[in-house]
């Protein structure tokens, strides 16, 4: 009983503080006692890397949120400084009106990121093609929307085109990645096939935009995380991370190959219900 008691002391002293502390180990590892101790450091490496994320989104969340509120006060307290002309304080508001739309945006992305964490999946059977040209249309509602050309490849059995999921949050993590290509591409042609492969869906969208580097790539589907050359375009680099979570709810993958300067192709798959 002895060893028990010793990982029982050392695993009381460990704090959130302190979670870079492990369990000592016997090289060799040859009893009981050591796999257990190796799989409480394990289990201790989960939880020091998941503190570290939260810590990173709080702390990037915090920037992201205090940008618009520090210039709305500041238009707000310059404008109140003297008595100013109604042109000079229609365009005050002007600017507290488009801060204040900032705001919301990134509150509501923030809502719909922690509602992909939560055990609420609210399941249904979906139609694929229905979805995308749900999503199409809404693109086509817009001026890049003849950018994406979109082919459909899957089987006349329509229970093949099926897959189950939480219909609103399908179409946001599709529409994200969508939009991205569309933004990105500056107004050349966005491709999206879908079609029925190894027992499930997969939805390819390739774009000819300004690509992704290599060492930004490994960090893509980090909350706020923005590529080094797409500072100039307007986002908040919330995107992708909501979408990763939206596919891995559905036990779904996605993965990206990206060239500078020559596109990116995202490919999605869903297993069918």
């Amino acid at each position: 009983m002895r060893p028990i008691v010793k990982i029982t002391a050392n695993l009381k002293r460990i704090r959130s503080s302190n979670l870079h502390r492990r369990l000592s180990i016997n090289t060799a590892k040859t009893d009981e006692i050591d796999m257990l101790s190796l799989t409480i450091n394990q289990m201790l490496e989960h939880l020091e890397q998941s503190f570290d994320s939260q810590k990173s989104f709080v702390a990037n969340a915090s920037h992201e949120l205090r940008t618009p509120i520090t210039s709305i006060l500041g238009e707000a307290e310059i404008t109140l400084m003297k008595e100013r002309d109604p042109e000079t304080y229609k365009s005050a508001l002007k600017e507290i009106v488009s801060s204040v739309e900032r705001l919301n945006l990134i509150i509501n992305s923030l809502m719909e990121l922690m509602q992909t964490n939560l055990d609420n999946r609210d399941f249904q059977n979906v139609k694929v093609d229905e979805l995308m040209w749900e999503i199409a249309d809404e693109l086509a509602g817009k001026s890049n929307g003849d950018q994406v050309r979109m082919g459909y490849h899957l089987p006349e059995d329509i229970t093949k085109s099926v897959i189950s999921g939480n219909r609103r949050l399908l179409f946001i993590a599709i529409s994200n990645i969508l939009k991205n290509a569309v933004k990105f591409s500056e107004g050349k042609t966005v491709d999206c096939e879908v079609r029925y492969i190894d027992k499930g869906i997969q939805i390819t969208i390739r774009d000819q935009g300004i690509g992704i580097a290599k060492d930004d790539l490994i960090k893509i589907f980090q909350p706020f995380f923005r590529a080094s050359n797409a500072m100039n375009f307007q986002g908040y680099g919330i995107g992708l991370s909501l979408t990763d979570n939206i596919v891995k709810l559905h036990n779904g993958t996605i993965s990206i190959n990206s060239v500078l300067e020559q596109g990116t192709t995202i490919v999605v798959f869903f297993p069918t219900a």
